[in-house]
């Protein structure tokens, strides 16, 4: 059990990653401020958007160089186990990542609020922005998962696995209702009313593998690689 978890040891590479990931923190900070300001806006929905396209492409911007034959040494070298740095990972991401995000915007709308009185409304619609917050982490847990997998031009990959998926989705979505085309109304209607439950059904489901079923995968293809 030590060999796979040891909470000292977890807490030592999350400092160790967040010290080494301070430049690029410094970059994702500098890049809400950017597009805030060009957006014109420093309101509960620019925050949404932005930090939704932040998070998304965060994985590909902090471990770009994992499994590289030469910037990867030093981080195939820390003394963690697996787990630990894959939970570093899902740390970094879905936890550290989002605070700072949110301590930025808390700043930027202080100062606009300073600045501009009249247009300060809200400062953040909780209920909203925590939905935002989970349906971009369960997106996100595709990136983590491609950068997991793959050992070179990882978004890129995912853009094409991404691709070949809403293309045989499309197909598939015109072949079913190309059949049911072909039904008569009766049989149609019949089906139509299970419609909701087979709805519900597949929203449980894409809810268990996006994020869920993503950072399992991810795990054990960190795994497979032995760092």
């Amino acid at each position: 059990m030590e060999q796979f978890f040891n909470g000292s040891r977890y807490i030592r590479l999350i400092l160790t990653e967040t010290k080494t990931f301070r430049k690029q923190y410094l970059f994702l900070a500098a890049a809400v401020v950017l597009m805030a300001l060009l957006a014109q806006r420093v309101g509960s929905n620019s925050f949404e958007s932005i930090s939704s396209i932040i998070l998304l492409i965060a994985p590909f911007i902090l471990y770009k160089n994992l499994y590289h034959s030469v910037r990867g040494v030093s981080y195939t070298m820390l003394p963690a186990s697996n787990f630990e740095k894959w939970l570093a990972c899902w740390t970094q991401c879905v936890i550290i990542l989002p605070i700072l995000l949110l301590i930025v915007w808390a700043i930027l709308r202080i100062i606009t609020g300073l600045l501009y009185p009249s247009e300060f409304t809200e400062f953040i619609n909780i209920k909203a922005s925590f939905s935002s917050y989970w349906d971009t982490i369960a997106g996100q847990s595709l990136s983590i998962a491609a950068v997991m997998m793959f050992r070179r031009k990882k978004w890129q990959k995912l853009i094409g696995v991404l691709f070949v998926m809403a293309f045989v989705g499309t197909i598939l979505g015109i072949s079913w209702m190309g059949a049911m085309n072909q039904m008569n109304e009766g049989f149609m209607s019949n089906n139509w009313s299970t419609a909701p439950w087979i709805i519900r059904y597949a929203e449980v489901v894409i809810s268990l593998i996006f994020p869920f079923g993503l950072w399992l995968v991810s795990f054990f293809k960190l795994e497979e690689q032995e760092l």
